[in-house]
């Protein structure tokens, strides 16, 4: 398991904090205007924070919105994903509040989001009270076990922090155990099917793949499982494509339809189509690839959207690239 488990959950929430806020504070979901932009203040939250000798800093997100109210009103929605029995958890909670409220003279919520396995451990208020003075606040903390006996209702949710939910259930019961690996890929499986958009599936992998970690050989296993089930079900097009390809003609129609929409001026629309098959194929190309096919000529990019058919890997794509970039400048000097 990943020693820092709240990296991916700050990630997740920053691409999709209104299915955040939908999934876990529905009442503050129907009270914020969505029509004005969010901001997210990690920056100015590194300021405001107490030094502190723990090894997590309590506040993970701050976010600026506006509410339905007719008035340019904004809140800071506080929130931390805490995943680990901490006794001063209260206390630092406090301290950013007030902290954020006497830097922005703005209200403030803070939200915990618990992510630990201690059922018993639930940090609800700080309060201090001492010859008729006191000072109390009251912590929105949601804890992760309770959605356990609500699997089901889960299952059928289709927010995508539900996905988020029974994966981190699911790290918490079996941990180290072999099931975890059958999991993982029942999770991503549930991703794909789901109505969401191919940016979104991708950013859920991503989450899946790095709160649910396996032992090498688990791991090759659910790589394993999860290619042949993209062959069948996920990329069908594209299996079939690579399949049936030659015998039907395809890879020729191709060819032809490339040159045609090329003569005609077309090469945006051809790079966009070769890097979204390029992606369905392999996710995400990263920056440097990216940038090198976005550099090629228009012979090029019909070249590669014929040789991706027959590339097994996103590292063959890298040499295909490497190769004809290189022997691109050796033609020209």
């Amino acid at each position: 398991m990943p020693a820092e488990q709240d990296s991916p959950w700050k990630d997740i929430i920053q691409l999709y904090f209104k299915y955040f806020v939908a999934f876990f504070l529905p009442q503050a979901y129907h009270a914020i205007d969505w029509e004005r932009k969010i901001e997210f203040l990690d920056k100015e939250l590194s300021k405001i924070g107490p030094k502190s000798a723990t090894r997590h800093r309590l506040a993970d997100k701050l976010v600026k919105v506006y509410l339905k109210n007719g008035k340019e009103y904004w809140l800071l929605i506080h929130i931390e994903v805490q995943g680990y029995a901490d006794p001063n958890f209260e206390k630092r909670s406090y301290i950013y509040n007030y902290r954020i409220f006497d830097r922005y003279d703005r209200d403030v919520v803070s939200v915990a989001i618990l992510t630990d396995g201690n059922p018993n451990y639930r940090p609800a208020k700080y309060d201090f009270e001492l010859w008729g003075f006191s000072r109390t606040m009251h912590l929105i903390a949601i804890k992760l076990l309770d959605f356990q006996d609500a699997w089901e209702r889960l299952v059928e949710d289709p927010n995508p922090f539900a996905i988020v939910v029974m994966a981190q259930l699911k790290v918490l019961e079996l941990k180290d155990k072999p099931e975890l690996a059958d999991w993982k890929f029942e999770l991503v499986k549930m991703a794909h099917e789901r109505d969401y958009t191919p940016e979104m599936v991708r950013d859920l992998l991503r989450f899946i793949d790095w709160l649910i970690y396996l032992p090498p050989e688990l791991e090759r296993k659910f790589e394993q499982v999860l290619s042949e089930y993209e062959e069948k079900k996920v990329m069908p097009y594209i299996t079939s494509f690579e399949r049936n390809g030659m015998e039907r003609g395809l890879k020729q129609g191709l060819e032809q339809g490339l040159e045609q929409g090329l003569e005609q001026g077309e090469r945006k629309a051809a790079l966009s189509m070769t890097s979204r098959l390029l992606e369905r194929r392999f996710g995400p190309l990263g920056r440097k690839l990216a940038t090198q096919i976005k550099a090629l000529s228009t012979q090029q990019i019909q070249e590669l959207s014929l040789a991706l058919l027959d590339f097994k890997d996103k590292s063959e794509v890298a040499i295909w690239l490497q190769t004809h970039i290189t022997s691109e400048l050796v033609t020209k000097e």
